[in-house]
């Protein structure tokens, strides 16, 4: 009887850390604050050819907008690199439309190749309303990622991609689907530079 109530205790012990919640890290985003936590299941992961881990994680955000505190918690869960400081979400609070936009990608399910999935969840803050689109599926692109506010008030996406060298911009088109256009060559150290100055 004594064993199995420390049986009992070590898998309750065990189920409690599995639930913790880490800080990742806060940002000033502009005029608003953003706290991101995660919480990983260090054992489910996926691997590059290169052997790079890519653990499975959830993520939920603390955002501080003027007089508004949201909390948006996914329900996804995403395979990512945590040695990798660009792997961290990209969020962008556009308080003239009362949306926060977020930018997570994740290595695909296949391990053979480089390929990543990348996806944009938009929260309106009124209707406290989420929606998930898809930005790329199985492309080696996504690197260095940040959000800026175009002409017309268009919300982009500017990345990098590993295959070709590409600099590219992501954005919606006239149906509502996100779509990535190639803008020129650029080096990994060059995009590396720009995403550290956002």
């Amino acid at each position: 009887m004594k064993k199995l109530g420390i049986i009992v205790l070590c898998l309750f012990i065990t189920q409690m850390a599995y639930c913790q919640w880490d800080l990742l890290g806060k940002r000033q985003v502009g005029q608003n604050e953003v706290i991101t936590f995660l919480k990983q299941e260090k054992k489910d992961i996926r691997k590059n050819p290169d052997g790079i881990p890519f653990v499975k994680t959830a993520y939920k955000f603390e955002v501080k907008t003027g007089e508004k505190k949201l909390k948006i918690q996914l329900k996804d869960y995403f395979y990512i690199d945590t040695g990798n400081p660009e792997m961290k979400p990209s969020i962008y609070v556009d308080d003239k439309f009362n949306m926060v936009y977020i930018f997570i990608w994740e290595k695909d399910e296949t391990p053979g190749n480089y390929g990543m999935n990348g996806y944009v969840y938009e929260y309106d803050m009124k209707l406290k309303k989420i929606k998930k689109e898809i930005v790329f599926k199985k492309a080696n692109c996504g690197w260095f990622p940040y959000f800026v506010k175009g002409d017309e008030d268009l919300i982009l996406l500017r990345h990098f991609s590993y295959a070709g060298y590409w600099d590219l911009v992501s954005l919606k088109n006239q149906k509502g689907k996100w779509m990535t256009i190639s803008i020129q060559d650029i080096t990994p150290e060059e995009a590396k530079i720009r995403y550290l100055k956002h």
